[in-house]
């Protein structure tokens, strides 16, 4: 065997392989070029951050001191020493006026740290008043409220879907460091002192 037909004789073409690989390269093109939501990266230009293309063309402006990466249609940006949330369009949708920001949890919900608290808003920028939000397994997420009693304050816990709306109302007894998520249908959740699952 020449040296020639020795390097060529171990790549085996198999012609039905190839035609399914370009349909699906085909097929992939495709659905891209449907797809009008453009893919954004933090991009920074001097000391300023902004967004743009994979083609490196600038599409939010550089007007930002921070920027972090867009999950779904929200990124968390800094203007001085405070954080806030834009959309893909660059409007603001959680002013900048936070401590702290932390990128979207879910699909749905952004969280900010302000005078020691965490605020979660819904993906419109409307407020969600939870002490604490966990996340989501299998559609739902449990939230807490803080209730103040004589001499005490007491969590309640219930969930909520991924359009942030409550699904479970918060009736259940926990505490803050008490984390739960459904697994099969099902979460443990406390009423009194007796224990079950919802």
């Amino acid at each position: 065997m020449s040296e020639e037909n020795k390097n060529t004789s171990i790549v085996k073409h198999d012609i039905d392989a190839l035609a399914r690989v370009n349909k699906s390269l085909e097929v992939t093109k495709k659905l891209l070029t449907l797809n009008d939501d453009p893919f954004l990266i933090p991009y920074r230009k001097g000391d300023k951050w902004g967004y743009c293309d994979k083609a490196k063309k600038i599409i939010i402006p550089c007007v930002y001191d921070g920027a972090n990466p867009f999950i779904e249609n929200l990124a968390c940006v800094k203007i001085g020493g405070n954080w806030g949330f834009i959309d893909k369009s660059g409007k603001i949708i959680i002013p900048c006026i936070y401590n702290q920001g932390q990128n979207p949890l879910s699909k749905v919900l952004a969280s900010v740290y302000f005078k020691g608290q965490h605020l979660y808003f819904d993906k419109s920028g409307k407020e969600i008043i939870y002490d604490d939000v966990e996340p989501f397994s299998e559609g739902l997420a449990a939230v807490k409220l803080r209730f103040y009693k004589v001499n005490t304050t007491e969590f309640k816990l219930g969930f909520i879907d991924i359009n942030g709306k409550e699904i479970i109302p918060c009736t259940y007894y926990t505490d803050y460091s008490y984390h739960t998520f459904f697994s099969e249908g099902l979460a443990a959740v406390q009423l009194g002192w007796k224990w079950g699952f919802h």
